[in-house]
């Protein structure tokens, strides 16, 4: 049976996640080195079987080294053409005023995924979407057995993405949010920020979803 906890970090509100069944877990964006994602899966005994990254923003690879660490060899999944945006954490906490003891650069994924590939974890195929506009090599993760779509930063409840981030761009997040749209409604939708949601809520009460259909 699979499991998610959520774990919320306390300078942007990201929401870092873990995806688990049996002791076999999936870390998705893990934000900062105090998030306690680590204690958590100590304390359960859990065993790190990938890191995925939705995208390359600080606030969503901040804890990336802290769990690689402690998990050597975990395959760390990511779009390669963010390459650059791993290596500007100080420079972007800086921009923020946040102080940078709590956030690592992130090191290179194993794994590059683009769009279209099938990746296979804990038993569950995921199919990777390319969903930029948010920033420039989003991706999302489309788990049909179980129903939902990590989104990251592109879909929130009754929001969207931001896009005047570097590499931003409202008329890809346009696209990628159709593309999500596309997925079928009872779909939930697990978001980088703030409550999940579902596409079927979002095609009724999203106002930029609906201006976009």
């Amino acid at each position: 049976m699979l499991q998610t906890k959520i774990f919320v970090s306390s300078d942007f509100q990201q929401n870092s996640r873990l995806i688990w069944d049996g002791q076999d877990a999936v870390c998705i964006d893990p934000a900062c080195k105090d998030s306690g994602i680590v204690e958590y899966l100590q304390q359960q005994k859990l065993n790190v079987r990938a890191i995925l990254l939705t995208h390359s923003h600080v606030d969503h690879y901040g804890g990336v080294k802290t769990i690689l660490d402690i998990y050597p060899n975990t395959p760390l999944y990511g779009h390669p053409i963010e390459k650059d945006f791993r290596k500007t954490a100080k420079e972007r906490l800086a921009m923020w005023g946040i102080p940078e003891d709590n956030y690592d650069e992130c090191p290179e994924p194993t794994i590059y995924v683009s769009g279209g590939e099938i990746v296979t974890l804990i038993g569950r195929d995921y199919k990777v979407i390319h969903t930029p506009g948010h920033s420039p090599g989003s991706v999302s993760f489309y788990c049909e057995k179980e129903n939902f779509v990590l989104s990251g930063d592109v879909l929130f409840r009754e929001s969207v993405g931001r896009t005047d981030l570097p590499g931003g761009s409202l008329e890809a997040l346009k696209t990628s949010i159709a593309i999500l749209c596309k997925l079928p409604k009872s779909t939930k939708v697990l978001s980088g920020h703030g409550p999940d949601t579902s596409i079927e809520h979002e095609l009724k009460s999203n106002q930029f979803v609906q201006a976009i259909q």
